[in-house]
């Protein structure tokens, strides 16, 4: 089944066949904002808000997700303290605070690992402004690629984790009997396993460009959410 070309925060009703009967999940989809026209933001607010981070010296990316799934070295982040927030996704990795992290300790089937600052620098900056006092994105990311860790700043922040979560295609290998729905978050359509198996194990994976999170799972963090850098795509019943 295909659903296709949806506005931010959209709620479709999703049902497939499965095993001979009709199955309707509720699922949700939650992406960072990257496209910045008719929004509030621009890239230089995103990039602040999100920050960066590495991880054995390598930054994850869309393309290669496993790499945040399958590497124990701890998550670097490399990030502006202004206004920090319980729930944001520096190259694409969940990370949330230990706000949101306490809805997650009895989750048997969720990982957590805790976080290390590399850099913390604190550089204040507004939606109001869409400079934020730069020329262009080009020189904000040379900026942020300047900024030298602040230690006294260490004490104004608390812990952090990593959501650890497989990437859609590992998932497609682990439940390879799961009815796979095709949906286009921000590029192609992708093929996502769905099915009550697939979120008891994994109840949020990535497709690189979006976290796909079980109902469940959904409902606890999205008190954290700050929509104004996310899009959120919710599929099942409608009404």
């Amino acid at each position: 089944m295909a659903v296709r070309n949806f506005p931010a925060r959209s709620r479709l009703r999703v049902t497939f066949r499965y095993k001979g009967a009709f199955v309707q999940m509720r699922f949700h989809a939650v992406s960072v904002i990257s496209t910045f026209i008719d929004t509030q933001i621009r890239a230089i607010h995103s990039s602040f808000f999100h920050g960066k981070a590495s991880r054995g010296g390598t930054f994850p990316t869309a393309e290669n997700a496993l790499l945040a799934f399958d590497v124990e070295t701890p998550l670097r982040l490399h990030k502006n303290i202004h206004n920090i927030a319980d729930f944001f996704l520096p190259e694409h990795q969940l990370v949330i605070s230990e706000r949101v992290a306490e809805h997650f300790r009895e989750h048997p089937s969720l990982s957590l690992d805790a976080v290390s600052f590399a850099v913390l620098y604190d550089y204040p900056y507004s939606i109001d402004d869409a400079s934020c006092g730069f020329d262009d994105y080009d020189s904000q990311m040379s900026f942020i690629d300047r900024q030298a860790d602040v230690p006294d700043l260490h004490n104004r922040v608390g812990s952090y984790f990593h959501v650890r979560m497989p990437p859609v295609f590992r998932v497609r290998e682990l439940f390879p009997d799961a009815p796979l729905v095709d949906v286009t978050i921000k590029y192609g359509p992708t093929p996502l396993p769905i099915s009550a198996d697939v979120f008891a194990a994994h109840p949020m994976y990535s497709t690189g460009s979006a976290t796909i999170m079980s109902d469940d799972v959904f409902r606890r963090v999205e008190p954290f959410i700050n929509w104004t850098y996310f899009k959120h795509l919710e599929f099942g019943q409608t009404g």
